[in-house]
């Protein structure tokens, strides 16, 4: 069987086509073309047709039994029901939320207590405090806390 495994990294598309009998493998890798001054900040789409581009060309003329998809990091991309974009992909790098967090680190007991619930520190590049922003300059990102919360509750 032929695996195609495709990752979008932070700056690049990956695939991987691997031959299950032979275990010989094929890897090709091409930087993401971004539009605009702040890599950090990319266009979804955009990322997922280079991506798929990629594949499309590592599978031509292969038959692939399955397809693994990859990402890494915590980038974050806020969706609607539709899947349409409510926020650009903010990579792990986008540190608009900076400002945010160093106020959130005054509060000793918020800090202990996030470190505590998730052992990661309160810093710009985690999922939380970018919606953190959003939320603060305004996108209505209320589904998404309803989900957060309901899955918080059903692990505590």
């Amino acid at each position: 069987m032929k695996i195609l495994a495709l990752e979008a990294s932070t700056t690049s598309a990956k695939s991987m086509l691997f031959d299950t009998e032979t275990q010989e493998s094929v890897v090709e890798t091409r930087r993401f073309e971004v539009d605009g001054p702040d890599t950090s900040v990319r266009n979804a789409e955009s990322i997922y047709s280079q991506l798929m581009a990629l594949g499309r060309e590592a599978a031509v003329g292969q038959e692939v039994g399955l397809i693994a998809l990859s990402g890494t990091w915590h980038g974050l991309t806020v969706r609607d029901a539709q899947l349409a974009e409510i926020s650009p992909v903010q990579e792990w790098s986008y540190a608009g939320a900076q400002d945010l967090c160093a106020g959130l680190r005054e509060d000793e007991e918020f800090t202990e207590w996030f470190y505590r619930r998730t052992g990661c520190m309160v810093n710009a590049i985690y999922p939380a405090f970018k919606l953190m922003l959003l939320r603060r300059t305004g996108v209505d990102i209320s589904g998404v806390w309803r989900w957060i919360r309901a899955a918080t509750r059903s692990r505590a």
